[in-house]
């Protein structure tokens, strides 16, 4: 696909309109493929699936975005298109929609998941932290009154947790 609309036709339209549309179907779909692999690899915790993703959605996203800007730059499409054309593209938009929010649903959860199990390792090193000695003034260890469990605890985790 170009980036630039070929010149008008002798009605003010591009003359290429039903092959970018038809496009930009293909594309919504296929980007609604990629984003629904992403949502079952974060169900199945199929985390090394997630990078190759990342990166076909993210061109996926630039591609689509490029398309409904070079369309959307002579005014709202739909009323040019044949109902056919105009339906299909409604339909993929919608079902481009229900993936979207399905995708955002399950990356909030995993998210969630994800802060509650940072939360549960801090709070278990926390606990376990050994109390604080220092010198006593004849020169033994005593032990300092806290024993620093109400400090935040700095952890690193990689991605394998």
């Amino acid at each position: 696909m170009t980036d630039a609309l070929a010149l008008p036709a002798a009605g003010g339209e591009p003359a290429n309109l039903v092959p970018r549309v038809e496009g930009l179907i293909d594309l919504l779909g296929r980007l609604a493929v990629v984003l629904g692999e992403e949502i079952e690899s974060i169900r199945a915790r199929q985390v090394d699936r997630l990078q190759p993703l990342l990166e076909r959605k993210e061109a996926l996203t630039a591609s689509t975005q490029r398309e409904m800007g070079a369309l959307g730059a002579h005014g709202p499409v739909g009323a040019r298109l044949e109902p056919a054309l105009r339906d299909r593209l409604g339909e993929a938009l919608a079902r481009f929609r229900t993936t979207v929010e399905e995708n955002a649903r399950a990356l909030g959860i995993a998210r969630t998941a994800r802060e509650k199990l940072i939360h549960a390792i801090g709070d278990a090193v926390r606990r376990h932290r050994r109390p604080v000695t220092q010198y006593a003034s004849d020169g033994k260890l005593a032990r300092h009154a806290t024993t620093r469990r109400d400090e935040g605890v700095s952890i690193a985790l990689d991605q394998k947790v």
